[in-house]
């Protein structure tokens, strides 16, 4: 038994040296060679900044900024697509060729919630139908 054991005792010491000699080897190669990293690692830190670069990304659209933008953007998107069933007033009632008989620069009110232009066209159903017209040309 003591055999054994003291061999196992030797390889182990054997071991514990050549891994000395190779971290050894390793910062030297640290410090003496300008840029010089270790292979295994390089490997582990790339894989590590592709997951960090995804949170980061991540990160940035749950500012409350970014929120706010995009909750705008979809908004915009949502009256261009639903415009007909949004406004009272069609496209051509909006549209210069006709100019409504109503005072210019209307107050806000139940029949023209934005007001109207100094033609009396309505603002709302204008702001409406330009979202939908920006959103085709884009």
């Amino acid at each position: 038994m003591k055999k054994t054991e003291t061999i196992l005792e030797e390889t182990e010491r054997h071991e514990y040296q050549e891994e000395k000699k190779v971290k050894f080897s390793r910062l030297l190669k640290f410090y003496l060679i300008p840029g010089w990293r270790e292979p295994e690692f390089e490997a582990t830190e790339f894989e590590i900044g592709k997951i960090k670069s995804k949170r980061r990304l991540f990160r940035r659209l749950l500012t409350p900024l970014s929120i706010v933008g995009i909750l705008m953007i979809l908004f915009i998107a949502f009256l261009a697509v639903y415009s007909p069933w949004l406004t009272p007033f069609s496209i051509e009632n909006l549209t210069p060729p006709k100019y409504p008989f109503e005072t210019p620069y209307l107050d806000p009110s139940t029949k023209h919630p934005f007001g109207t232009t100094k033609y009396g066209f309505d603002l709302l159903g204008r702001i409406i139908w330009g979202a939908r017209t920006a959103l085709t040309a884009a």
